[in-house]
């Protein structure tokens, strides 16, 4: 959490304002046109593994990946660390067919309180898939969450996702 000084700083230097979250808008230009990724190899948690482990869905290759086990993948969440994280855009691969058809992107600061960026749906046994939420107010946060709600029937393994990669750009 930012003390009273740490956001004056950042409202000074950055135009960061503050909601009931405790999640902050950078409403100020970009510093530079470059992103990086600020899950990559950050830690995780997921409920299950089925063998391909929650690390694998951060670690920059696209031929790892996680998957939950049947009927036990209902999150995924990525801790971006203890410094100040200003959050442009969130994008998450999917693994073949094994996707959710209906699923939100949360941001937190304490990874208790949850702010909802996007919710979705996919139809079931379209292949490849892949979220992409662009933020046009970049905001700040140390947790994002990925919740599944319904998952593709189609999928080999029912009731599960497989993340190749998420990526949080910043």
């Amino acid at each position: 959490f930012l003390g009273p000084w740490e956001l004056k700083f950042l409202s000074h230097i950055y135009g960061v304002v503050a909601n009931d979250y405790n999640i902050y808008l950078d409403e100020a230009p970009a510093d530079s046109a470059e992103r990086v990724n600020l899950a990559l190899n950050q830690p995780v948690q997921a409920p299950s593994n089925d063998g391909n482990r929650p690390e694998n869905a951060v670690d920059g290759n696209e031929n790892t990946r996680w998957s939950g086990s049947s009927g036990n993948s209902g999150y995924f969440t990525v801790d971006l660390g203890l410094y100040t994280n200003i959050i442009e855009e969130i994008k998450v691969s999917y693994f073949n067919k094994v996707y959710p058809i209906a699923y939100s992107v949360k941001v937190s600061d304490n990874g208790e309180k949850w702010v909802e960026l996007q919710s979705g749906t996919h139809t079931a046994g379209q292949e490849p898939v892949t979220d992409t939420v662009t933020l046009e107010t970049p905001v700040v946060a140390r947790y994002v969450k990925l919740e599944f709600t319904g998952f593709n029937t189609a999928a080999a393994v029912q009731n599960s996702v497989g993340i190749k990669e998420l990526t949080v750009n910043g």
